[in-house]
């Protein structure tokens, strides 16, 4: 399985780590108030990982295989604060 890992070096050293799993896989992030960072993506078997990161605030991961998708969709706090 092949993983993605990103730095943190955008988002402060008092960021939250957090892990989410999907259907497809597994995503590690480090979320700031105003920055998410990737700090892993690791696809299950037969699935392979895509990172959409266009605004420093939120990503999301897709991972596709066997037939299907899933995602993982994040968003700093401030942007979900509104």
């Amino acid at each position: 399985m092949a993983a993605a890992t990103h730095g943190t070096s955008r988002c402060s050293r008092d960021a939250d780590v957090q892990t989410y799993q999907a259907a497809g896989g597994t995503a590690t992030v480090a979320i700031d108030s105003n920055t998410v960072c990737l700090l892993s993506a690791v696809p299950a078997a037969g699935f392979t990982a895509k990172v959409r990161h266009s605004d420093p605030a939120s990503l999301v991961v897709e991972f596709s295989g066997n037939g299907g998708t899933s995602e993982i969709s994040v968003t700093s706090r401030s942007q979900s604060m509104g």
